[in-house]
């Protein structure tokens, strides 16, 4: 698939049904505040005052079959209105119940991923990726729900990868997307830069 344009990725993302430019502005008097997972300058500051917490942001969507958040949004009510037939679990079997594992079966997949700074988010990348892959080839493939505990860094960073290997997106026009519409995702400044040398070395 051809890469999409910068501005059509966040176009898009601004006009989802959660986020319009007058939300955007009315959000950014009721904004929280999240420290780094570790010290250093947030490079996607600019964005976090429009954020009502990870518990009361919006999933993010940067392609069509293709969605992240926090696990406990996966209720039956969720399920049926984003039309999701596949799950990828980057956190562990603990954050999300017996039922929706149940549910899903062979459509559900856990990584068991690390949120730490003392980690290497790419290293869950390749087996990440086979799992995408073999979700996005199933013929009954709808939307791929991708979750962690709180729906902010490893499913986050991991699912912008995907999007700018598999889909040839540019990194910054998917982080971008990404926190217009859930502005509390991508708090790991270390994953944040794992990602881009991991994108880089692609290329080189």
């Amino acid at each position: 698939m051809k890469a999409r344009p910068m501005d059509w990725l966040v176009f898009w993302a601004l006009n989802r049904q959660h986020f319009t430019w007058d939300k955007v502005m009315y959000r950014s008097r009721n904004s929280f505040s999240i420290r780094l997972r570790k010290g250093g300058m947030d490079p996607f500051s600019a964005y976090r005052r429009n954020s009502r917490g990870p518990c009361a942001d919006p999933p993010a969507k940067v392609h069509p079959k293709l969605m992240f958040g926090p696990g406990f949004y996966l209720t039956d009510q969720f399920i049926a209105k984003h039309n999701i037939t596949h799950v990828i679990n980057c956190a562990d079997d603990s954050v999300l119940s017996s039922d929706v594992k149940k549910y899903f079966g062979d459509r559900y997949v856990v990584l068991n991923a690390i949120d730490s700074p003392n980690v290497n988010i790419t290293d869950w990348y390749p087996f990440f990726e086979s799992k995408m892959n073999e979700f996005l080839r199933d013929t009954e493939s709808k939307v791929i729900y991708v979750n962690c505990q709180m729906g902010m860094n490893r499913s986050g960073f991991l699912v912008a990868l995907y999007s700018c290997i598999k889909f040839g997106y540019p990194y910054e026009a998917v982080t971008r997307a990404i926190l217009l519409q859930r502005p509390c995702a991508l708090m790991n400044s270390v994953f944040h830069q794992q990602v881009q040398e991991y994108i880089k070395k692609q290329h080189e």
